[in-house]
């Protein structure tokens, strides 16, 4: 706490003199001669007050620096409190007694002053009390400070590892699926097959491009969602209808990358797809939302392979905003709500 108040020019300069003028009114009102107050205002017992407060304000001072360097090596908090409360008390006992002692003697010139003394240490004794309880109140209330500081950003560090760990992850059975139907073109027809080659290059050009991005241009996810629905209707005989409301994409929004994609790839292995029964996905926007919508058609056996990819995209999803994507099953309706963000640029 090297900014503390302690340390503090103006503390260390006006505070003594407020505890000072405290502690000489309390005397007075002890002795029961406040009405003395506006005839000895300017009296050598104010300056000795206020002298004493010096000292002790000071003493005090070290005593703590020196008392803070120890407990960073050897003290635990509790004992640094009992430390410090023993030795300022001691400190302030005998400053007070001292000073009182030779007030008294060489000055005034009594001898029997030991009521004077008492009264003395007890109100310097307090004040110095109220001194290291606002001490200790301010350190208490930084140490809270630090550690929700440090908590804040131990869950912005954890957000951070699972929204890259989203981002890096490959899909290997889309993967192996392209290059299973990228052989089979090959086979029949060389130049199917170098557009074939074309459409898994772009997918994972994007995919890769975008692993280091935070956020992207939606206009670029869809773009990526296209090229994901390429590939799957090589296999799925062209049976995907993915039709994106283009006239509602003139606003720009950012999205986390991949997650058009996620849920395209959710409702893909849980839908029927068959030539009977082609699957229409339609992709809209509504002010800051994103829906991806279609007719329900549950395989008889569902696929959860998307279940964990979904909690980390939503985990992802709580670093930028409170809002997560939803999906939702009504009415024999697939909707998917994804939340978007306004651009950087346009935030600043």
């Amino acid at each position: 706490m090297q900014n503390s108040f302690y340390n503090n020019r103006y503390f260390r300069l006006f505070a003594p003199i407020i505890f000072g003028m405290i502690a000489y009114i309390l005397i007075l009102l002890i002795f029961d001669t406040i009405n003395q107050l506006n005839e000895n205002f300017f009296s050598f017992e104010v300056i000795l007050c206020v002298l004493i407060a010096y000292l002790i304000s000071e003493s005090n001072r070290i005593i703590i620096k020196l008392i803070n360097k120890q407990h960073q090596v050897v003290y635990k908090l509790s004992r640094q409190i009992i430390a410090q409360l023993l030795i300022t008390s001691i400190t302030t006992f005998a400053i007070t007694s001292l000073a009182v002692s030779l007030y008294m003697n060489f000055l005034v010139g009594f001898k029997n002053y030991n009521t004077e003394l008492i009264v003395f240490n007890s109100i310097f004794f307090t004040l110095v009390l109220c001194y290291n309880i606002m001490y200790f109140s301010i350190l208490y209330s930084v140490n809270i400070n630090k550690i929700q500081i440090g908590l804040a950003e131990k869950a912005k560090n954890d957000s951070e590892i699972e929204l890259e760990a989203y981002k890096s992850k490959m899909n290997p059975e889309l993967l192996n699926k392209s290059l299973e139907t990228l052989i089979c073109y090959a086979a029949k027809d060389p130049v199917l097959a170098d557009d074939y080659i074309s459409q898994i290059s772009d997918f994972y050009r994007s995919i890769l491009n975008n692993k280091r991005t935070e956020l992207i241009d939606l206009k670029n996810e869809l773009e990526t969602a296209v090229n994901y629905i390429a590939l799957q209707n090589s296999w799925n005989n062209d049976n995907i209808d993915f039709k994106v409301g283009a006239d509602k994409l003139s606003k720009q929004f950012n999205i986390i990358p991949g997650t058009v994609y996620l849920f395209l790839e959710y409702v893909i292995h849980n839908s029927i797809i068959s030539p009977i029964l082609p699957l229409s996905i339609n992709c809209k926007i509504d002010g800051d939302i994103l829906f991806i919508e279609c007719l329900k058609r549950d395989k008889i056996q569902k696929n959860d392979n998307q279940g964990f990819e979904i909690e980390q995209l939503n985990k992802a999803y709580k670093f930028y905003s409170d809002s997560i994507p939803e999906i939702i099953d009504k009415n024999g309706i697939l909707l998917i709500k994804i939340p978007l963000f306004e651009p950087i640029s346009k935030n600043k």
